[in-house]
């Protein structure tokens, strides 16, 4: 952690920027707060850290709340194509072997 004399008000962390620049917004965010926290920083130093994590956090992306839909008419449709090329389908569209005498009554 350096501090840039061409702006006194910088503070410069190698790893939060590498990790801003990978895109990793809530670990950069974290990483400034840690910054935050070291001793020796100004106030104004420690305001340009609190909005440099607060530009983090506005990047993030948002975690859906609801999952995605399976769609399960697609993953039929895939399995049923993957066991056509396998030899494994039936040509009635059963998923249960049949008796070769055909059913089996049972007393």
């Amino acid at each position: 952690m350096l501090e840039n004399k061409g702006m006194p008000d910088k503070v410069i962390d190698s790893v939060a920027e590498k990790l801003e620049a990978s895109g990793l917004w809530r670990r950069a965010a974290a990483r400034w707060l840690v910054v935050m926290d070291d001793a020796g920083h100004t106030d104004a130093q420690r305001e340009w850290i609190r909005l440099r994590r607060k530009y983090c956090q506005l990047r993030v992306t948002p975690v859906s709340a609801e999952p995605e839909k399976l769609n399960i008419a697609a993953i039929n449709q895939a399995a049923s194509a993957t066991q056509a090329r396998m030899g494994l389908s039936r040509p009635n569209g059963s998923m249960f072997r049949m008796h070769p005498e055909g059913a089996v009554k049972r007393k």
